[in-house]
């Protein structure tokens, strides 16, 4: 889960650092301006939600900021709107239409995206389109099962956007993130760890600290598919480093999860069973502190099957 946490949510969280480019078009009346930012604190709260992993709170807030997107007609916030509405949509697992009397009701993650498409289209904000194309390979990405063709099909197309991505080195970021992702689902682990170094120098590079550890999470796991435990480990230990300078509990959580996880591989000896035991309990433990108790629960299974 923590895979699609840290792509869909870094995703949006992209969108929030972008607030201040737009900031530059012209004034807009007072009341309408006053009206847009309640509409970005919804917005930010939804994101921030999502984060946690508080899916209900999230659909509340993204229900509100598009209400009061919709009654300025600010097609970039809709579009931006949308395509969160899309990772609320995959995170809950339900991909397709749904009839909950929502705003979002009726609607699959294609039709958002479409919608994202149209809104986009009319935005101020060229680069929105493309951002777009992102979130279709998020939609691949959570496909069961994964088709290898579209996943294929789908890097061929992004690699001809790289430059666009450019423009804004935190989108750059992210589009080497999807890509790290889209080359892990094809078992080609080396090529997909050199997309997650670079998304690593960018958010080095530029600041975006916050960033950093759902970088070095990836690394991990692609290190660890690669049979390299040691380097698998020690990324770990950077993303949990970034993950408490952040206070990201569910990351915290999940970075030592990871840890224990990667300790039991490949024959373990019972100096790393006892490491293993340690670091899942406490992955419990802050799951638990968190209010995630499903992922607490898992976590002390998993320790007490430790033999």
């Amino acid at each position: 889960m923590r895979r699609f946490i840290s792509f869909l949510l870094a995703l949006t969280l992209c969108e929030l650092f972008s607030f201040t480019a737009w900031a530059a078009a012209p004034k807009r009346p007072l009341e309408i301006t006053a009206a847009a930012d309640r509409a970005y604190v919804y917005f930010e709260a939804g994101n921030k939600s999502l984060t946690k992993g508080d899916l209900k709170q999230a659909g509340r807030d993204f229900e509100k900021a598009y209400a009061i997107a919709v009654s300025i007609d600010d097609a970039s916030l809709l579009c931006r709107i949308c395509l969160s509405a899309v990772s609320h949509k995959i995170l809950l697992g339900n991909m397709e239409i749904e009839d909950n009397g929502g705003v979002f009701s009726g609607y699959s993650c294609s039709d958002l995206v479409s919608m994202a498409r149209d809104f986009a289209s009319r935005s101020e904000n060229p680069l929105l389109t493309d951002v777009c194309s992102l979130y279709e390979a998020s939609i691949i990405l959570s496909a069961n099962p994964v088709v290898a063709e579209d996943v294929q099909n789908l890097i061929s197309s992004l690699k001809m956007k790289e430059k666009i991505f450019s423009r804004e080195p935190y989108y750059l970021g992210f589009y080497y993130r999807t890509m790290g992702d889209l080359l892990k689902l094809l078992e080609k682990y080396q090529e997909a760890a050199k997309m997650y170094e670079n998304a690593v120098s960018i958010h080095l590079k530029e600041r975006y600290l916050y960033e950093l550890g759902h970088d070095w999470y990836l690394c991990a796991s692609v290190y660890s598919l690669a049979g390299n435990k040691k380097s698998a480990l020690e990324a770990i230990e950077m993303a949990l480093k970034y993950d408490r300078a952040a206070e990201n509990t569910f990351a915290i959580a999940s970075d030592y999860e990871a840890y224990g996880r990667i300790l039991l591989k490949n024959l373990p000896s019972q100096e790393e069973k006892d490491s293993a035991v340690k670091a899942l309990n406490w992955a419990s433990a802050i799951y638990e502190s968190g209010g995630y108790p499903a992922r607490s629960d898992e976590c002390r299974n998993a320790a007490a099957a430790v033999n």
